[in-house]
């Protein structure tokens, strides 16, 4: 009796700890913690970046019409158990916000998955690149958009507050942080329509 209940207990031990490490290694390599925004031949180009302990960042860029296509797209072909769940940062090339940022900030505001913590702001060519290039651009980033947001209060802070902004019929603009790589980088507010 004694025998048979070591053996239980060590086959659960061995199914618990091998079940877990799998499932932490899938869902870390699912999480994506920064989209950016781009022009892309076809579209605009969508780029998850995903949690990883890599010295460079680690992406999967997707061409799409819009962030709802792009999400399934990368569901369907490159990360099937894609996770936005942690999604921290969302930036948009200032050569393309214009066009997608309205239909993308309330495709997210209505997504349960998608983080309401998510900062979102527009981006010069050159912040771009630093994103795709260094894995520490977006704890940077978004350090700066928090003390721009202390300094200014008519900053948006996330998405939530951008997207009642956007439905908010009283105003007819509003301000949203607009990064600049000129030598270092620099936070300014940046006033976009609320309405297409």
């Amino acid at each position: 009796m004694r025998r048979l209940s070591l053996i239980i207990f060590a086959l659960v031990l061995a199914f618990s700890v091998s079940g877990c490490s799998y499932e932490t290694r899938v869902d870390k390599a699912s999480i994506a913690e920064t989209v950016t925004v781009q022009k892309g031949e076809n579209g605009f180009v969508y780029s998850f970046f995903i949690l990883s302990t890599d010295e460079e960042p680690k992406f999967v860029s997707i061409e799409g019409s819009n962030f709802d296509q792009a999400c399934i797209m990368a569901r369907q072909k490159y990360i099937p158990d894609l996770s936005l769940t942690k999604l921290e940062l969302f930036v948009v090339s200032e050569d393309v916000y214009s066009q997608t940022l309205y239909d993308d900030v309330r495709f997210m505001a209505t997504q349960y998955y998608i983080s309401p913590r998510t900062y979102v702001a527009i981006a010069d060519d050159e912040t771009m690149n630093f994103i795709s290039e260094s894995k520490d651009a977006t704890e940077k980033i978004k350090k700066h958009i928090i003390l721009n947001k202390n300094k200014n209060k008519e900053t948006n802070e996330n998405l939530l507050s951008i997207f009642n902004s956007f439905t908010n019929n009283k105003k007819l603009d509003l301000n949203i942080s607009y990064i600049n790589s000129d030598n270092e980088l620099k936070v300014a507010p940046i006033k976009i329509l609320s309405e297409k």
